[in-house]
């Protein structure tokens, strides 16, 4: 019997930007964050104006309409102000697009899981030599043509018809249509119940769709799914401290959970393979709760440190300059086994070979204890 099912259909984009606003798309804790530039709005916003393929939005659709039991760390695409969706979809793939799109039509800012993501400047349309823009001030913002075109704001149209030529308002509103009547292909896959085979088809679904493109590995996306197996009040502290370090470095859910679980003498076989995971972290909801706030305030001190240690010393002030995050991990681990609650007690040699060290793993890719 088939596990997955796979519908596949084309929408145009006026149709998607609802459904994207309704609140029922999701993104898995393996996504990494939304990375793109206003260069890569641009260059999308060119590829459908003149019609050419921007490759394929693939989605996951469980049974079981409470994706936050099956990834509690997973985000809505944007926020809903509460309102909640009847049937909700992980995006697998497809999240810097759709989030463009988004950005496009809601005026360049959405928030997502409360954070702000902004284009800090607009894309233009400049209707006398029909070229496009990164510019507040040079062309028409794109996202005032939506307003006039697709959401007929009154005054927006009649600014454009007062401002503008007939044959230039004419061009704007055929490529505002062009954007809108778009059709993007669309992969659902279907699932009609949900264990630990379905999280392996759908991580193996993602690196295939990612492979020349993102790099991620199998362990950081059983980390991801396997995170569904943390519940209680271990979830929360794992919860607490994730987003405590992701709002000062934008760390990612994977580093964490490889960091604290380390803590509680688990290796990283113990947390990669499925079966021995799941029994361990059974282990660990058995720790007095007076050990556990122990752990995972030295877990926060030491990656708080590490991020503090990056930003003083390479001007790192956000993870995605890094080529990786697992070198955090090592580092976070030196300096909690030490006991450093402050990057005073380093001495100048200790930060230095840290740092020789972080770069040279970091650029080589494999990792040897300094």
């Amino acid at each position: 019997m088939r596990r997955i099912m796979i519908d596949v259909d084309k929408k145009e984009i006026k149709d998607i930007i609802p459904e994207l606003e309704s609140g029922k798309y999701m993104l898995p804790s393996f996504q990494r964050q939304y990375v793109w530039d206003e260069d890569d709005i641009k260059d999308l916003i060119d590829s459908i104006i003149n019609n050419y393929p921007i490759g394929t939005i693939i989605l996951w659709k469980p049974s079981n309409p409470s994706l936050t039991e099956i990834d509690p760390f997973s985000k809505p695409l944007i926020d809903t102000d509460g309102k909640k969706a009847i049937e909700n979809f992980y995006v697998i793939d497809g999240q810097q697009r759709l989030t463009s799109l988004l950005l496009l039509f809601k005026n360049w800012e959405i928030l997502r899981g409360g954070e702000k993501i902004k284009c800090e400047i607009p894309i233009a349309y400049n209707p006398t030599n029909k070229k496009f823009y990164k510019s507040k001030t040079k062309g028409i913002n794109l996202s005032d043509l939506i307003k006039a075109f697709w959401l007929k704001n009154k005054e927006m149209l009649r600014r454009l018809m007062d401002e503008t030529p007939t044959e230039q308002f004419d061009d704007m509103m055929e490529k505002i249509n062009r954007i809108l009547e778009y059709k993007l292909p669309i992969y659902v896959m279907k699932t009609y119940e949900e264990n630990e085979q379905t999280f392996l088809d759908m991580a193996e679904a993602f690196i295939r769709v990612n492979r020349y493109g993102v790099r991620i590995g199998n362990l950081e996306l059983m980390l991801s799914f396997l995170a569904g197996a943390i519940s209680g009040d271990l979830k929360e502290r794992v919860h607490e401290l994730y987003e405590n370090l992701y709002d000062n470095f934008e760390i990612e859910l994977q580093p964490v959970i490889r960091f604290a679980f380390s803590n509680f003498e688990l290796k990283q076989t113990q947390i990669s393979k499925v079966n021995q995971f799941r029994a361990n972290i059974e282990k660990i909801k058995k720790v007095s709760r007076s050990e556990i706030d122990t752990i995972f305030k030295k877990c926060n001190i030491s990656l708080g440190l590490t991020i503090n240690l990056l930003k003083n010393e390479l001007g790192i002030s956000n993870s995605r300059l890094l080529p990786s995050q697992i070198p955090l991990v090592t580092v976070a681990t030196y300096l909690y086994h030490r006991n450093i609650n402050s990057l005073e007690e380093l001495e100048e040699h200790d930060i230095k070979d840290i740092i020789n060290w972080f770069i040279l793993s970091s650029f080589n890719g494999y990792y040897r204890e300094f």
